[in-house]
């Protein structure tokens, strides 16, 4: 669904603008949490990897600085991995309410049934329904 279409098509131009926009920027910071988050797990693969990769008769004070390196990068995917879940749980609550606003405040339609006696030679008691919907 495009955002604001609804708000289009009910001619309340100026909502389904604002909402089109806000989903587009929130979308975007929420496509950019995610690229975040990916840069963020390919620097901890690469912290963990340089840790693993250590010789054994490396020195300790470089063990400890490697270590420390790999759990500073760990704690930042934990971190990105935060933003990505407030980003599209923001994106799906905006669009969620982008679609009540939207459903609440469309136009509303009724439906008329005229009968009529169809006098032109056909068997009596044969109607013609024809339904209209009016807008308000």
């Amino acid at each position: 669904a495009i955002p604001g279409l609804g708000h289009f098509y009910s001619r309340r131009t100026g909502r389904g603008v604002m909402y089109l926009l806000t989903e587009l920027a929130v979308a975007g910071g929420a496509g950019y949490a995610i690229y975040l988050g990916n840069q963020a797990v390919d620097d901890y693969d690469s912290a963990k990897t340089y840790y693993e990769d250590l010789p054994r008769e490396t020195e300790q004070p470089v063990f400890k600085q490697a270590r420390a390196r790999m759990d500073k990068k760990w704690d930042d995917t934990r971190t990105t991995r935060r933003y990505q879940v407030i980003a599209l749980g923001t994106l799906a609550g905006l669009h969620l309410l982008n679609v009540v606003d939207a459903t609440a405040w469309f136009p509303s339609t009724e439906r008329i049934s005229i009968a009529t006696d169809a006098g032109d030679g056909m068997r009596a008691g044969v109607a013609v329904s024809i339904a209209l919907e009016a807008r308000r």
